[in-house]
């Protein structure tokens, strides 16, 4: 009895992966290496906030949306740049070059702990 079905399909996609790559042709590589990039996009964000699937389970709270930095500053009343400089203590997540997210929940999270901070 296998135990382990998905390991298992995971990596027979892979090695398919592997091949398809190898032999896909040159004009339609580009769409690939796309598609590539969004699914690690994609995964980066399950593995970076614990996030199920899409379709599994119900629709996310508000405080779990995802905000573009300019949203963060706007809300935080900073540049945008500053905001880009504090993505770790932000809770920021890189999803591709020039694509960062922050999760609603972890900035306001962020503002708890400043207002803590700045208690007599």
């Amino acid at each position: 009895m296998n135990l382990h079905p998905l390991r298992d399909l995971a990596t027979e996609w892979r090695e398919r992966l592997r091949r398809v790559v190898e032999v896909v042709p040159d004009d339609e590589l580009a769409d690939l290496v796309g598609e590539l990039a969004r699914l690690e996009a994609l995964a980066r964000v399950r593995l970076s906030h614990d996030i199920a699937p899409p379709g599994a389970g119900e629709r996310a709270a508000p405080e779990d949306r995802y905000l573009k930095a300019e949203d963060v500053a706007d809300r935080l009343r900073v540049s945008k740049q500053w905001v880009h400089g504090h993505r770790t203590e932000l809770g920021g997540v890189k999803l591709s070059e020039g694509c960062l997210r922050f999760r609603e929940r972890d900035v306001e999270r962020y503002l708890d702990a400043r207002r803590r901070d700045d208690r007599p």
